[in-house]
């Protein structure tokens, strides 16, 4: 067995006994991959690179990094695809945030998920939303679990995925 492979197994196992917390090697890893990645765009951004308790986070801010984010999150999906590539198999999943994106466009989904919801229990109807990702889809199907009187489904295949937003009719 090759050298390399008796240190990952213990790191596997270190980690295993820690609850999945990203060792300081992989942190480290995940901030040189990541410099690398923007080095190679060009771009000039600050990286901050931290262990999340199963996670590493890595969030990008500076003058270039609204370009990292592209339209709807896309470009960003796509940068974290590639790190998480890039990183060691079987270590942590890397997440990425470009000057606070993520969170900003979770609270305009949930906003607009409660906004549709009022609209289908209103007008006693299915609200359809616009093909989105996975990821929002998900945002937005969690958002409205927790309101009654919806249920929520998707509908259709691939990029032209959609959420359904369902009035549920009030039990007597």
């Amino acid at each position: 067995m090759p050298q390399g492979s008796d240190q990952r197994d213990e790191e596997v196992e270190d980690r295993d006994d820690r609850g999945s917390a990203p060792t300081a090697d992989e942190v480290d890893a995940a901030r040189e991959e990541t410099a690398d990645l923007l080095a190679a765009m060009q771009m000039e951004a600050a990286i901050d690179v931290q262990a999340g308790e199963d996670a590493i986070l890595v969030s990008i801010n500076g003058p270039d990094a609204g370009r990292l984010i592209g339209r709807q999150g896309q470009t960003l999906d796509a940068l974290q695809y590639v790190l998480n590539r890039l990183s060691r198999e079987g270590g942590p999943p890397v997440y990425v945030d470009v000057e606070g994106y993520r969170e900003r466009r979770q609270a305009t989904l949930e906003a607009m998920a409660l906004r549709l919801a009022q609209k289908a229990i209103a007008e006693r109807r299915p609200v359809t939303v616009e093909p989105m990702s996975a990821r929002d889809r998900r945002t937005m199907h969690l958002a409205l679990s927790k309101v009654k009187g919806v249920t929520t489904r998707s509908r259709g295949e691939g990029a032209e995925r959609q959420l359904q937003i369902i009035p549920v009719a009030a039990k007597p």
